[in-house]
């Protein structure tokens, strides 16, 4: 599975020089990685509460690049308040996710103040959906937020922890 990281990295060629790509991302695989840790979720589902929030990203890009996206995770700090992008074309449309990732303890609720963040970032960039994903839930402010008729309703989903765990099983 390939990954492509959104910002300035150094990478070496076939001659080892050092060089900027040109689009300033790399790609790299983190397959073996990911695999292992779901085999691990799988075995202790609790563990998904551990692991670190950086790992919680790469698992929901790798849903994501499951579905045919390709996937851009963006850097660690200021990344723009978004986690992962996700791109493809239907019928020749092209469809634009932004994913934000928050691996919580399940007892911390995700309050709507996170939720209007992003979506003010999806308005921002013009993407046609938005997605939080989270191991923990979403507070009854959070989820009238996402759903409201005329804004939100269709443009923002908020997956909590029994949705990834749904996910990641299917992943396997």
């Amino acid at each position: 599975m390939d990954f492509a990281f959104e910002e300035e990295i150094y990478s070496f060629d076939n001659e080892t020089t050092l060089y900027l790509p040109q689009a300033k991302q790399i790609v790299t695989n983190l397959e073996a990685g990911v695999s292992s840790l779901l085999a691990e979720i799988a075995r202790d589902p609790s563990r998904i509460f551990s692991v670190k929030p950086r790992e919680f990203e790469e698992l929901i890009a790798h849903v994501f690049s499951r579905e045919g996206f390709e996937v851009q995770l963006t850097k660690q700090t200021r990344d723009g308040g978004r986690d992962i992008i996700a791109l493809k074309s239907e019928l020749g449309i092209p469809i634009k996710y932004i994913i934000e990732c928050k691996r919580w303890a399940a007892d911390n609720p995700v309050s709507v103040e996170v939720v209007r963040a992003l979506y003010g970032v999806q308005m921002q960039e013009g993407a046609n959906k938005s997605v939080i994903a989270t191991t923990s839930h979403f507070s009854p402010d959070a989820k009238k937020f996402a759903t409201a008729q005329n804004t939100t309703e269709w443009s923002m989903s908020l997956k909590d922890h029994r949705d990834v765990m749904k996910w990641l099983r299917q992943c396997r």
